[in-house]
């Protein structure tokens, strides 16, 4: 990461207009949950192919205490 780079942002942002900042704000609050959603749907692709290609088991909770037990 570079400080350099982001010191200059805050610098260009603490000198906007207030409904600037809030505008930059709000930009950069979608942009977050976008990405959040994107890392959400890429685990749960994840997941899905490893369902799929049995890298996981399943079962019920019962099975699982059976499990952890014959370790």
């Amino acid at each position: 990461m570079d400080t350099s780079v982001i010191s200059n942002i805050v610098n260009e942002y603490e000198s906007l207009p207030y409904d600037d900042k809030l505008y930059v704000f709000e930009l950069f609050q979608k942009q977050l949950i976008e990405a959040k959603r994107t890392e959400i749907r890429l685990r749960a692709d994840d997941a899905i192919h490893n369902l799929e290609n049995s890298f996981v088991k399943k079962g019920s909770f019962s099975d699982l205490l059976t499990d952890l037990g014959n370790d």
